[in-house]
């Protein structure tokens, strides 16, 4: 699950946890400002987000750097950059995409992520003030 995948990345230092940002402006130029610095960049939890309810999380930076690549896709968090080129080379080549660490029911909170996601993307086609990645995004809901 993303919640062994998020104590990883703490325990190894590279995450930190921003509480109360704003959807509209905050996140999304956070997350530009942490991704500029590549190989350095820490995973960032937004959690608290403004106007969202209580409970609800999003995680950013699973794949900024080579030790974030590694655990998102399986791979040892110490493996070389060129390990991690053939491990994927090799993945592919049987035909075989890179599998996700876990899988996310569709249940009702699943719904509800939708239902917000989907909410959301109709206000930034009518709104200025989204900011708005052209990178994945993963909303958590705490059970």
């Amino acid at each position: 699950m993303f919640a062994k995948w998020i104590q990883r990345v703490e325990e190894m230092g590279e995450l930190k946890v921003i509480e109360g940002a704003g959807w509209d402006l905050e996140i999304g130029a956070l997350s530009v400002l942490a991704s500029k610095h590549k190989e350095n960049s820490p995973a960032l939890l937004f959690d608290r987000i403004k106007d969202y309810p209580h409970g609800y999380r999003i995680l950013v930076g699973f794949f900024e750097s080579l030790k974030h690549s590694a655990l998102t896709t399986n791979l040892p968090p110490d493996i070389t950059r060129e390990g991690f080129i053939q491990a994927c080379r090799e993945r592919l080549a049987k035909s075989a995409y890179i599998t996700p660490r876990c899988a996310v029911g569709l249940g009702t909170s699943g719904d509800q992520v939708q239902q917000r996601i989907d909410a959301e993307a109709a206000n930034h086609r009518t709104s200025r003030n989204i900011s708005v990645g052209a990178v994945c995004r993963v909303v958590l809901r705490q059970r």
